[in-house]
């Protein structure tokens, strides 16, 4: 008939397909003369009403009036019309004429589907303790505008309601302001305390994702991880492995922040390890750490340059439950105000949660809410201080940087290897480890020979609590490392798993300098390599700190000369003969031996073994 046709697959089908396809044609809609008689509903006609439901639904996406009609009666559709009309159908001419008469018909029958007004809602959203609101117009469910404003101000509410109306000039100004005054006027129920989930509920969401990803990594990698976690040299894989990902040297320092990693996953009333690796700067402190959690997944690893003092408090609920926070560099600057912005974090390592207690205004009213973040968290960071904050050095086992020449070979020829060779592919490794990390459950770990530990450790100082804690705490993530070879059955979290000796050992030869720098005996590594390199090069010659500065061969930096100088005559290593006056430099003088590097507070595991016997 020469006309233009869509045909649909049923009464309402396809709407949202005309909407794209027809925007910018005139448009008939016409329905279906197939009424039926519907028990208890009479006569119903479906063809009118999807005629009906898809011009409305076009009218309203074109903003813009749609025709509609139905075909002559008692004919049921447009092809019946046609067949009646014309016996042979290849005669174009006479279809031709048709096509003319029916769509005068039609013309003639439409009446036009107006689009819907437009429905103006307004949405405030009140921050607490601020006068001004941020206000959301929306016009048949789309956002036409927002802005922030001052309810009380008269220029700023008209200046919105004519910012609206330029964007729908269907409205008017006075019927945009009318609507936004009186949702001003309701009562402030936008902010509203949230249902605090449980520990309980938090946990079952993480493992349900840790799940998750579980059930997305490759068989193969799934197989590869649980041979390694029922590998008797486990941990001797683990540190080739630290190798393979960059790190060079530093081994003890390496595996030592990689079980701190491990012992996010120490459940409730354990708490994880915290560590702090001390060292000059260029040294690879911040590296070391960086290429370690490398091997856990992305979703234990919360890494931040920087912690403000808030910033725990408002995290999502959850987010650091038994996760690793590596943080950067600790400042340089040592004050009160750097301890205040510390205390929260202390309070996450040394309690496993923290609380506060804010004001709100809720419905409005001033209100008290509590603030409660779930913990318990592993951390680690770095620092160039010989001295930290007592109630930071406390919670956190200290570790040392390699910074001896020999290091400082090995890291210059491995950068020159990879000049000539290519750097090996590690994402294989890394992607085991992240399956062996996950597959790891939150076990407690019982420590049996607990109590012999704590008769060894001196306990003339209070610092030996804590020491004791990081013992255990070292101890127990070594033992959950190696759950699947302790326990034979299927493991689920909260089970028990038994240390051993074995474990003890390691934690030993770990904690033995840390150990000693914590409770006394023992000065940083760095530092003791001065005290050595100036009792040989001045022996008991007077020197003045920039003496020491031109000849010392590693320490060229004027300011941790004076830090390191000061650490050495609080150990009585030397003497501080003449302070330093205007441009003159402070003098010194070497009066005693270094102190050893690591002094023995732990027993020798064989004699623990024995006593236990």
């Amino acid at each position: 008939m020469g006309l233009s046709a869509i045909g649909r697959p049923s009464n309402t089908g396809g709407a949202a397909h005309l909407a794209a396809l027809c925007a910018t044609m005139d448009v008939i809609v016409v329905g279906e003369n197939d009424g039926r008689l519907v028990e208890g509903k009479g006569i119903q006609v479906p063809g009118q009403d999807g005629a009906e439901s898809v011009a409305t639904s076009l009218a309203q996406q074109w903003d813009r009036a749609v025709k509609v009609t139905m075909p002559p009666r008692p004919l049921k559709d447009i092809r019946q019309w046609f067949n009646a009309r014309v016996a042979d159908s290849n005669d174009q001419e006479l279809c031709g004429q048709r096509g003319t008469e029916l769509l005068e018909y039609l013309h003639a029958g439409v009446r036009e589907v107006k689009p819907p007004p437009p429905q103006l809602d307004i949405q405030i959203d009140r921050k607490p303790n601020r006068t001004k609101i941020t206000v959301t117009a929306r016009v048949n469910g789309h956002i036409v505008h927002v802005d922030e404003l001052s309810p009380a101000s008269d220029r700023r509410r008209k200046d919105f309601a004519k910012q609206v109306v330029a964007k729908e000039p269907r409205l008017t100004e006075d019927a945009v302001e009318k609507s936004l005054l009186k949702t001003i006027s309701e009562p402030d129920e936008t902010i509203t305390p949230p249902v605090a989930p449980t520990r309980e509920s938090l946990l079952e969401a993480c493992d349900e994702k840790t799940q998750q990803f579980l059930d997305e990594t490759p068989a193969e990698i799934i197989d590869q991880a649980e041979a390694l976690l029922l590998n008797p040299n486990l941990l001797n894989v683990v540190q080739d492995h630290l190798v393979l990902v960059g790190v060079v040297g530093e081994a003890e320092l390496a595996f030592t922040t990689y079980l701190i990693g491990v012992s996010r996953l120490l459940p409730a009333p354990d708490l994880p390890l915290a560590g702090i690796a001390q060292g000059m700067s260029s040294t690879g402190k911040s590296y070391v750490m960086d290429r370690v959690s490398t091997l856990f997944p992305p979703e234990a690893i919360l890494k931040a340059t920087d912690i403000t003092a808030q910033a725990l408090f408002y995290m999502p609920k959850g987010a650091l439950m038994h996760r690793w926070v590596v943080a950067g560099e600790r400042p340089r600057v040592q004050d009160d105000e750097r301890a205040e912005a510390t205390r929260a974090l202390r309070e996450m390592i040394a309690s496993g949660c923290l609380s506060k207690a804010v004001t709100m205004k809720l419905q409005g009213a001033l209100q008290t809410v509590r603030l409660e973040q779930f913990g318990p968290i592993a951390y680690t960071e770095s620092t160039t201080l010989t001295k930290i904050f007592d109630e930071d050095a406390n919670r956190c086992v200290i570790l040392q940087t390699d910074e001896s020449s020999a290091q400082t070979r090995r890291i210059m020829k491995a950068k020159a290897y990879l000049e000539t060779q290519q750097a090996p592919d590690v994402s294989p490794i890394q992607a085991v480890h992240h399956a062996m990390q996950r597959l790891l459950m939150r076990v407690r770990v019982q420590v049996p020979f607990a109590e012999l530990l704590a008769d060894a450790l001196p306990a003339e100082r209070p610092e030996a609590r804590r020491a004791f804690n990081h013992t255990l705490a070292l101890i127990k993530s070594v033992a959950l490392l190696h759950q699947r070879q302790r326990v034979t059955a299927r493991l689920s979290h909260g089970d028990v798993v038994q240390a051993t000796p074995v474990d003890y050992r390691i934690a030993k030869r770990l904690l033995e300098g840390p150990l000693s720098r914590s409770l006394g005996g023992s000065i940083p590594v760095a530092v003791a390599n001065l005290g050595r390199r100036l009792s040989s090069g001045y022996g008991g010659e007077v020197f003045t700190t920039a003496q020491a500065v031109k000849d010392d061969p590693v320490l060229k930096h004027r300011g941790k000369m004076n830090e390191y100088l000061n650490t050495l005559e609080f150990a009585g290593v030397v003497n501080q003969v003449e302070p330093s006056r205007g441009s003159k430099p402070a003098s010194w003088k070497v009066i005693g031996e270094v102190p050893a590097s690591g002094a023995n507070w732990l027993p020798d595991p064989d004699v623990l073994e024995e006593r236990r016997v």
